[in-house]
């Protein structure tokens, strides 16, 4: 099955990626693939701090609700099951814990406990699952030397020849006279930390390490779409538009609404340590979006940060010619970074604060109306219902802002993407449609800003919305979102396609 569908191979722009061996049509199915390894995530969504996670099925829960293991005193929720010796954490990092008690003191921050955790289970694959540690062997690891971190002073506890003190077998498999545990630990946590695709909800961080999933390159425009089976973690991507045999199946490694400087910037330092040249990255206006832009203290007009190759410091303005660099306008710069924080830290909060953070940035005049900090902000924002349960406890305002967020981002989103099957195009659509409906109800008419800037109908959003999600899985947020859609719609000819 795989093989008929896409292939790995290697060159000097990609290194080794995946690449289609037969046309994909938008919607079909390009790979669905188990993990190789799970573990809690060392991070988590929208919070400058991670979570306490349970390492059994990575819920978060509070500081003090939890529990021990009995066995090796790693903090667990309160779940009996996640307690029992035949769950993922009794079967390995349990049995190597309850040996070594001293590594919970040498491991004493979340994300270290958490990495470590993640990188034993990689290890006793090899005893457990013969073929998928040959899998692990073969993902590439882009991480620089490690030396001196609380991680490798772990390491340096670990033997071939750890023994389960219960049933005095070996733990990581037969002695490895060519590498060392440390050696082999080194590799697993270079290749969790270039490969391995973190699934962050409000209530659960989960590490997933896939071995086809690890291959495919990146873009900034990508052609794919990427799930995760909710009750197994199962890797589902999808083609987002044609891709045709021949061409490299790709995902965005980065945020996909941030601007190219940060993008960038983030691509250029491991584990990716490689500057993206995708035709987004290749225009400063990035599609007509004006992402980074931001005003011209000249002209007043938008400063675009030019293609990388120039260097990441460099700005040119549109308008009147003026070129500048970092240090030319670090003061910007310097409030630019310090609104990055607030929204990071407003997203972590309730929706009310992230409303009144767009009235907050409205007033900073250096930022252009598109800048990335604004839509990212609004992307959230027109999935929310301002603390409310549902569109119906929402005020007609709270109504109209939520659809002018979304028609906001609807026009960046249509720059970037091809509107043939894309997740991020549809969860956007899809509240415009919960909005656009509820206001019709309540008598209010709503200007609906399309590219075309046509006045369309909630019908006419439900059937674009469902044109992007019907190929969603069920039991994902976007196949939920469609079931929404065929149930109100049952009995019309509105989701034809």
């Amino acid at each position: 099955m795989a093989a008929s569908k896409y292939k790995i191979v290697e060159n000097s722009e990609y290194g080794r990626h995946l690449v289609a061996t037969v046309d994909l049509k938008a919607g079909r199915f390009v790979l669905t693939e188990n993990p190789l390894v799970q573990g809690p995530c060392p991070t988590s969504q929208k919070m400058t701090e991670p979570p306490s996670v349970c390492p059994v099925c990575y819920s978060h829960f509070p500081h003090l609700n939890f529990t021990s293991c009995k066995r090796c005193k790693i903090p667990l929720c309160r779940n009996a099951e996640c307690s029992s010796e035949d769950s993922t954490h009794g079967r390995n990092e349990c049995r190597i814990f309850k040996g070594l008690p001293q590594l919970l003191r040498i491991l004493t921050s979340k994300s270290d406990l958490y990495e470590f955790i993640t990188v034993l289970r990689c290890l006793c694959t090899r005893s457990q699952n013969p073929k998928n540690w040959e899998k692990i062997l073969k993902l590439q690891s882009n991480v620089p030397n490690i030396g001196g971190t609380t991680l490798l002073l772990a390491f340096e506890h670990l033997t071939w020849t750890l023994v389960d003190t219960d049933n005095e077998t070996t733990i990581l498999g037969t002695v490895n006279s060519d590498q060392t545990v440390q050696k082999m630990a080194i590799h697993c946590l270079g290749v969790l930390q270039t490969n391995s695709i973190s699934n962050l909800t409000r209530n659960k961080s989960v590490e997933n390490l896939y071995f086809f999933g690890s291959f495919m390159a990146h873009s900034c425009v990508m052609n794919t779409n990427r799930q995760f089976d909710p009750s197994s973690s199962r890797l589902l991507v999808t083609a987002a538009t044609l891709i045709e045999a021949g061409e490299p199946i790709t995902n965005c490694y980065v945020p996909f609404l941030e601007n190219t400087r940060e993008r960038q910037k983030l691509l250029s330092k491991p584990p990716w340590n490689f500057i993206c040249r995708c035709p987004r990255c290749k225009d400063s206006s990035e599609l007509k979006t004006w992402l980074g832009a931001i005003r011209c203290p000249k002209c007043s007009e938008n400063m675009l940060c030019p293609y990388p190759n120039e260097g990441l410091d460099q700005w040119l303005c549109v308008s009147c010619g003026q070129k500048s660099t970092d240090s030319d306008i670090q003061d910007i710069l310097k409030k630019i970074k310090t609104i990055e924080k607030v929204v990071m830290e407003s997203e972590s909060k309730e929706s009310g604060s992230s409303a009144s953070l767009i009235e907050l940035l409205s007033e900073l005049h250096f930022l252009n109306p598109g800048h990335s900090i604004f839509m990212n902000v609004k992307y959230q924002l027109c999935q929310t219902y301002y603390g409310k349960a549902d569109a119906a406890g929402m005020s007609v305002e709270q109504l109209k802002k939520k659809s002018n967020h979304a028609n906001e981002v609807l026009l960046v989103l249509n720059k970037l993407l091809l509107p043939k099957s894309n997740f991020y195009l549809g969860r956007v659509l899809f509240h415009l449609w919960i909005a656009s409906r509820e206001l019709r109800e309540r008598k209010d008419a709503v200007q609906i800003d399309t590219t075309a800037n046509n006045l369309i109908s909630p019908e006419e959003t439900a059937s674009l919305a469902y044109k992007n999600l019907r190929f969603a899985a069920v039991g994902t947020d976007e196949g939920k979102m469609a079931e929404v859609l065929e149930e109100i719609y049952v009995d019309s000819s509105v989701l034809k396609t």
